[in-house]
Formats: structure tokens, sequence, C-alpha cells
């Protein structure tokens, strides 16, 4: 943070790996993400876990688990490698939900900078997410990238952050920060 210069990285070596830790919450995630200069593919990309229904250790998809993830990187080059919201119900790669629709494009040197993102969630299953750019996240972000809807799940016991690197280096790393979940 701008404040305390502490943030969670992952390693130059690191391939795939999950970080959890308890969470109940089901209703608003505050973070800031940044990353090297890196273009996110289907076999270089990351995330956050919203939630989870149990922890979650190595690969995202080598745990059984039920939840939300986000996640930035994908197979489609034609989508831009925008935020998409995924539901993972146990074992496998998730079902993706849909893209925000007003993503922020987040390849190449995007997240350089950083990106805090807040995402909120209604009883109803109305997911939001509002971002701004930089790593600091000095006031809540009020941009929103559209809302996607889905009810599947409705409890948490985790949350966390992940990263699929086929080929880990030192400009496909993953910087987290400014992690608040609920208000």
């Amino acid at each position: 943070a701008s404040t305390d210069g502490f943030y969670l990285a992952s390693g130059i070596t690191t391939g795939n790996v999950t970080f959890s830790t308890a969470s109940t919450e089901v209703n608003e995630w505050k973070f800031s993400l940044g990353t090297g200069s890196f273009q996110p593919s289907a076999s270089n990309y990351f995330g956050v876990v919203l939630m989870s229904s149990a922890p979650i250790t190595g690969s995202i998809t080598g745990t059984s688990w039920n939840g939300y993830f986000l996640k930035i990187g994908s197979a489609a080059a034609s989508n831009g490698d925008v935020i998409e919201l995924w539901e993972k119900n146990g074992a496998g790669s998730g079902t993706k939900v849909g893209d925000f629709p007003s993503s922020p494009i987040v390849g190449g040197t995007a997240l350089n900078t950083g990106l805090n993102i807040r995402v909120t969630r209604s009883v109803t299953g109305v997911f939001e997410l509002f971002y701004s750019t930089g790593f600091t996240y000095a006031s809540t972000p009020t941009t929103s990238a559209g809302t996607l809807t889905d009810s599947t799940v409705t409890t948490s016991s985790f949350f966390g952050v992940y990263s699929v690197f086929a080929n880990p280096s030192a400009a496909r790393r993953l910087f987290l920060d400014n992690v608040v979940l609920g208000t």
C-alpha cells in the first residue's frame, strides 16, 4: 500500500498456485492487483477467488470446491483480456458466467501500474465490478464494469488469489494488496 509498502506477490518461478484464507464474505470484496508486463492467455492467467466452500491449494482446478472466481486472461483473444466471472461447482475448471461488459482491458502492460477493484454481490446474485487504475486504493473505485448474475452459490468459507502460469517468469508475477472483505 502507499503507506506501508507491504503486499503479497508470487515468486518468479511460481506457476500454478493458490493462496486462500478463511472468509464468510458474500457481499463485497475490495483489493488491488498488479502484474509485470505480459499478455494473459489460456495457459498464463490469474485471478481472485471471491467465494469458496473449501480451502484451495495448488492449481485452482485441482481442488474440488463451490464458489465464484474472477479470471484475468482468456483463450479467446477477441475479448481483449477482460475480467471474467466464473462459477465453480465441484471438480474441474468451472463454468464461465460471463465477461463484465465494460471491463477494463488487462493484457500487456495494463496492470503494470495496478488495478483497484471492488466487487459487490446482491442477495439475488447480481455481481457488479467497479475499478480504477493504481495500486494504492486511494479511493473507492466508482467506474462500473457492469453486472453479471448467478445465484447458484450463496455461502462462502474462503477467499483467495491464484495464478496459472505455464511459463513463470519475472514478468509473470501477481501482486495483491489492500484486501478488504466486507464493508
